[in-house]
């Protein structure tokens, strides 16, 4: 019966060691984080740039627990302009303090993370009192499997190869993939 037990616990251990490879296996686009301690943000928290179309890139908090990509008025006047941020619904939800909120959720049509990976149709939560943008998961799983690691800090994602080549010209600051929507 202990060995039984044994047997089980090691059968167990592989097949998740098993998952955990193959999913590390698919992870192929590792971007650096910025640590948001300090002055700039303060915190124990992590940055990765980010852009919209060709716009200047910017610093999004990476949370996993924010259910959506969240975005300030700002940047929303300026996809709403560019008519990339398309409405679908309000929804009211729980703040990190406790306190509810309803927001609008809009289709984002193109999300770059990085320097080469590309989501399409990210829904994207607009927070027009805030300064600070957040990629949460309505982003992060269009790039799925992805994992975060803080030695050394970066985020590893998913389903970008093939977009790395086109993704970004350094030389212009341009995204073809991005800008042949526009």
């Amino acid at each position: 019966m202990i060995r039984t037990r044994h047997l089980s616990v090691f059968v167990a251990m592989n097949a998740a060691l098993a998952v955990a490879t193959t999913a590390a296996a698919e992870l192929e686009t590792f971007l650096p984080l910025k640590d948001g301690g300090g002055e700039t943000y303060g915190g124990e928290t992590y940055y990765v740039e980010a852009r919209f179309g060709t716009a200047a890139p910017a610093d999004f908090l990476v949370d996993t627990g924010s259910g959506y990509l969240v975005i300030n008025a700002a940047t929303f006047a300026a996809l709403r302009e560019a008519g990339q941020a398309e409405y679908l619904r309000d929804v009211s939800g729980s703040m990190a303090d406790g306190s509810k909120t309803k927001v609008s959720i809009y289709r984002v049509t193109s999300f770059q993370i990085g320097c080469c990976c590309v989501a399409k149709d990210v829904e994207a939560a607009v927070f027009p009192k805030t300064r600070r943008q957040i990629l949460g998961l309505s982003a992060l799983k269009k790039l799925a499997p992805f994992a975060v690691s803080f030695d050394p800090p970066q985020l590893a994602l998913s389903q970008c190869a093939g977009q790395a080549a086109e993704a970004f010209d350094p030389a212009t600051g341009n995204s073809p993939a991005i800008a042949a929507m526009q």
